[in-house]
Parts: C-alpha cells; sequence; structure tokens
C-alpha cells in the first residue's frame, strides 16, 4: 500500500518534471519552472551572463561566464548586487541575500506569444 501511496504522490511531481523543456544557452542546458503569477509562462531565474567580477575581475569590464554540462535548474533568483536593501521595495526580491557573483538574469516565457517565421 505505502509503494502505491508513494506512486501516486510522486505523479504530480514527474509530470510537472517533463512540462517544462530544457533549453540549450550559449553556456549550457538550463531548465525553467512555472511561473506562480501567470498560466503558462515558463520562468528561468538565476542564469548567469557574465563571469563572478571577484578578485583580478574586480573593476574590469564583465567577462563570458565559465560554460557548465550539468542542466542548470533555473528555479531561484540568483543573489542581489550590493545595494541599500529594503523588504517592500519594488527593485527587491525580498530576501537579503546579496554578493559578488550577481550577475545573473531573469528571463520569462510565454509560448502564447512566440511567433516562428
Amino acid at each position: 500500500m505505502l509503494n502505491l501511496l508513494q506512486f501516486l504522490l510522486a505523479v504530480p511531481a514527474l509530470a510537472a518534471a517533463a512540462t517544462f523543456p530544457v533549453i540549450q544557452s550559449d553556456y549550457g542546458p538550463v531548465k525553467g519552472a512555472a511561473s506562480p503569477f501567470r498560466e503558462g509562462v515558463t520562468v528561468y531565474k538565476g542564469i548567469p551572463y557574465a563571469a563572478p567580477p571577484t578578485g583580478s575581475k574586480r573593476w574590469t569590464p564583465p567577462t563570458k561566464p565559465e560554460s557548465w554540462t550539468e542542466t542548470l535548474h533555473a528555479n531561484e533568483f540568483g543573489p542581489q548586487c550590493a545595494q541599500p536593501y529594503s523588504e517592500v521595495g519594488i527593485f527587491s526580491s525580498g530576501k537579503n541575500s546579496t554578493g559578488e557573483d550577481c550577475l545573473t538574469e531573469h528571463l520569462d516565457s510565454d509560448p502564447r506569444h512566440h511567433r516562428c517565421q
């Protein structure tokens, strides 16, 4: 009976995992998640667009991030760049997580607005 219950509990998670295709970025595979606010929209959070500006790269122009081979599960925002923090600010994600490795982007994909030519 326990195996049946475990299977029934796993089905929604497996269905959700299959819903979001893995896309190929210039740096490696990326998998998004469902938007909690807009039905049918896939969100991709925390995708690096530049290498962390740390150490000898601090105060220099951005450079390309390192490529990856494992799928990046882009379901959480990356750290915010250090700045004045506000829990209610419109530019805050609401969490006090800052770091120098903050050069990430957030993308929304709505298939209802894709146009193939």
